[in-house]
């Protein structure tokens, strides 16, 4: 019999798995896609591919047995979920430390060159090489060049010798504190470059030139001339403050941590105090050697200030000890600048009569220009404020120790420092006006950021190209003095 015809079978298609849920963006993402790794997830407590409680978590996550009711779940969870993102967070940060820093930009080592040659050169033409100090020769009458002091060497030497030793020390120390991960904490509101490329440089490098640069002064002075004594312990001394501050950074590992403002102001008064208390009783008492009182200023005005004139250059060296550790934010900034106004305050001391003080600010200002070499753009080596204060510190206790006649050229040969602290207290007393103007509110900034070289940084400057200009506007400022210093000398303009 014939086959009824079959109707063909139609199976249905089998349920497909239900789409996950979409998960939730976090809204705490690190910057830095480059930098960026899949996203590890951690699992929660109970969860089928946790471990035990025990051993997967840290006691900082573990929960307290009072909060493992029901009525505060949620909150126990937000927390949690509050920690995990802050380990995630933390993980990312771990990455972009260990991240290779970006190809350094040029122009680091030119400055270098550049610095180092052009204050040889300038070290040299004050006084020929082998010079004698101490003796005045036959038919020169009283020429400023020469002193009686226990001195030997001249200027090229003295800033020749301590930048060797400065060099080979700073490149040691370097070492020893990387190896001892001595880094830099940078700053919470820092140029996000800073982050990328400052991040694991270590500081404290003040502690290698500093004495270096002493002793090179002491030894050509053969350690027997009590102004140079008296300013190397106070520069060693403003070094002891810096290195205190820095050594509590690094312990805390935060920038804002160490002295606190009110401690390290009165340590650097101290000092500052006790180096003039001692250099006006001195001076008065032994014979050996007179300070000037009288401040000569522009246009023939004198100001004749007697004891007055001690409490003055206290007060200008802890400002000079600030204002340098103000500029002391960029790679080799504060130690070219430092080393060109050394050089200049050390020209002007030659005028003077002082070659001894000379030999201190030159040696201290080879020693700056030694620091470069672990210091320049990309340094291997922060100066910090142990390097900062004392170079600031010395410039004021040469000028103190010079007398009145080097005031005012201390001012002019230090303008870049100057201009810098100008910019910080220009910010904040522009910004405290506004505040006050619109009641309360948001107050108005002068700069993108403060001081003048982080400005610059931000408005697109390479950071080469800012140390430079200031390098440059020292060398003009250095020339200022030293040409009103002529002219005072002169007797007018």
């Amino acid at each position: 019999m014939p086959f009824a015809p079959v109707a063909p079978r139609h199976f249905a298609p089998a349920p497909r798995r239900p789409a996950a849920p979409a998960r939730r963006a976090s809204t705490t993402r690190p910057r830095g896609a480059e930098l960026a790794a899949p996203r590890r997830s951690i699992p929660r407590e109970g969860s089928a591919s946790s471990p035990s409680r025990r051993h997967s978590r840290p006691p900082l996550f573990r929960r307290s047995p009072l909060r493992a009711s029901s009525s505060d779940a949620s909150s126990s969870s937000d927390a949690f979920d509050a920690l995990e993102r802050a380990a995630i967070d933390a993980e990312f940060a771990a990455m972009r430390a260990s991240a290779p820093p970006p190809p350094p930009s040029r122009g680091g080592a030119t400055l270098l060159r550049a610095v180092a040659f052009s204050l040889a050169v300038f070290s040299h033409a004050l006084a020929p090489l082998g010079g004698r100090w101490g003796a005045v020769p036959a038919g020169a009458g009283a020429s400023p060049a020469f002193t009686a002091a226990a001195l030997f060497g001249t200027p090229l030497q003295w800033f020749g010798a301590a930048f060797v030793l400065s060099a080979i020390a700073s490149g040691a120390w370097a070492r020893l504190l990387r190896g001892a991960s001595a880094f830099q904490p940078i700053r919470d509101d820092a140029p996000a470059s800073h982050r990328a490329t400052k991040a694991r440089t270590p500081t404290a490098g003040g502690a290698a030139f500093v004495p270096a640069g002493c002793l090179v002064a002491l030894v050509f002075t053969r350690c027997r001339d009590a102004p140079v004594v008296a300013c190397v312990l106070a520069t060693l001394a403003f070094a002891a403050i810096g290195f205190a501050d820095d050594r509590g950074k690094l312990a805390s590992g935060r920038n804002d941590a160490g002295l606190s403002p009110v401690a390290k102001l009165a340590a650097q008064s101290a000092v500052a105090s006790a180096l003039f208390a001692f250099l006006s009783v001195a001076g008065d008492a032994s014979g050996a050697f007179r300070v000037d009182t009288a401040v000569p200023l522009l246009g023939g005005v004198v100001l004749e200030l007697g004891r007055g004139f001690w409490a003055l250059a206290a007060f200008a060296t802890v400002a000079e000890s600030n204002a340098v550790n103000v500029a002391d934010g960029l790679d080799g900034l504060a130690a070219s600048a430092s080393a060109i106004a050394l050089c200049a305050l050390g020209a002007v001391t030659l005028r003077l009569g002082r070659a001894e003080l000379a030999a201190f600010a030159f040696s201290t200002a080879g020693a700056a220009a030694g620091f470069l070499v672990v210091n320049r753009h990309p340094a291997a080596c922060f100066m910090g404020d142990c390097g900062s204060l004392a170079l600031g510190g010395a410039l004021g206790a040469v000028a103190g120790a010079a007398g009145g006649a080097a005031t005012f050229p201390l001012f002019v040969v230090t303008g870049a420092f100057v201009v810098e602290t100008v910019s910080v207290l220009a910010q904040v007393g522009w910004f405290k006006l506004t505040r006050k103007m619109s009641g309360g509110k948001e107050g108005k900034r002068l700069l993108r950021m403060a001081p003048l070289h982080h400005h610059l940084e931000l408005g697109g400057w390479r950071e080469t190209a800012v140390v430079a200009a200031f390098a440059i506007a020292g060398g003009v400022f250095a020339a200022a003095g030293l040409y009103v210093n002529a002219a005072n000398a002169r007797g007018g303009w």
